[in-house]
């Protein structure tokens, strides 16, 4: 049974932020791969959710192509995944919320 992805706000400012970054400085062709290897990751969460514990309640799920990490928190009894960020890995984490 799949779980259900729940994008808070800041998750999706994050992801929009990013894309236009790359759509913006570098090219569609590249925001268009990052939306895209965004998309396969949530796929990715939907079928097993467990992956990395950052910390007590958090897990982590870096990209594969991108320097970026899902965090995320899983809420089992009602199977949904709850993204929380979505952080560039290339910034100082002492400077992340």
């Amino acid at each position: 049974m799949a779980f259900e992805i729940l994008i808070t706000p800041q998750a999706e400012k994050d992801i929009l932020e990013s894309y236009s970054y790359y759509l913006i400085n570098v090219s569609g062709t590249v925001a268009e791969s990052f939306g895209l290897e965004i998309n396969q990751a949530f796929d990715v969460l939907e079928r097993n959710p467990y992956f990395q514990i950052r910390s007590n309640r958090f897990r982590g799920l870096p990209l594969k192509k991108f320097p970026f990490i899902i965090f995320f928190e899983i809420e089992e009894s009602l199977m949904k995944v709850k993204i929380l960020r979505v952080l560039n890995t290339n910034k100082n984490p002492v400077n992340w919320p």
